[in-house]
């Protein structure tokens, strides 16, 4: 394991903190009650966190945002393709099903809740290092983008922080992955 700006402390306190800032602002969203729950919080070494993201990326849709100021760092929000057509209908109030390709306004709602999840999380992470950041608008991942944050992973002094998050909508359970690469100097 490496080391670690962040202590497991911060972890659980951030990861608290961050499910009810993120429920209550996807509880807007979604126009209906929203629950929020970090399945679990850890500090990965770089080898884990490349098996992991090996692993997601199969027919998996991943959106990012990058820190732009505070510390240099991106998110990555994860989510099973069938899972993200089915938050994308429950959040825009389709019947189940309905979405089987995903145009720009399905697309903005996946942004859109990785960008809610991100700064709930990272807001109170960064809270609790002391630090204040910003991060940028939420883009699809890209190939190249995967393997610029692959790249970021060995450099020295990095940290991997992954959130296991759940969300409910409606009764519907939804199992998401939140990876932050950060650099903390």
């Amino acid at each position: 394991m490496m080391d670690s700006p962040i202590n497991e402390q911060q972890l659980q306190e951030a990861s608290v903190e961050g499910e009810k800032r993120a429920a209550n602002a996807l509880s807007i969203l979604a126009k209906r009650e929203v629950s929020v729950k970090t399945t679990g919080v850890k500090t990965i070494d770089q080898q884990s966190a490349s098996q992991t993201l090996n692993k997601v990326q199969g027919h998996a849709v991943i959106v990012y945002t990058d820190v732009i100021s505070g510390f240099a760092g991106t998110c990555l929000l994860s989510m099973e393709r069938q899972d993200a057509l089915n938050l994308v209908d429950l959040f825009n109030n389709r019947p189940e099903n309905s979405t089987v390709v995903m145009q720009e306004i399905d697309r903005s709602t996946i942004k859109e809740t990785l960008n809610i999840l991100s700064n709930a999380y990272i807001t109170e992470l960064a809270r609790k290092l002391g630090m204040t950041v910003m991060l940028s608008v939420p883009k699809l991942a890209t190939k190249e983008k995967l393997e610029e944050v692959a790249a970021f992973e060995n450099q020295a002094g990095g940290s991997v922080v992954l959130f296991e998050t759940s969300l409910t909508v409606a009764g519907v359970d939804f199992k998401l992955e939140l990876f932050f690469f950060f650099l903390i100097k």
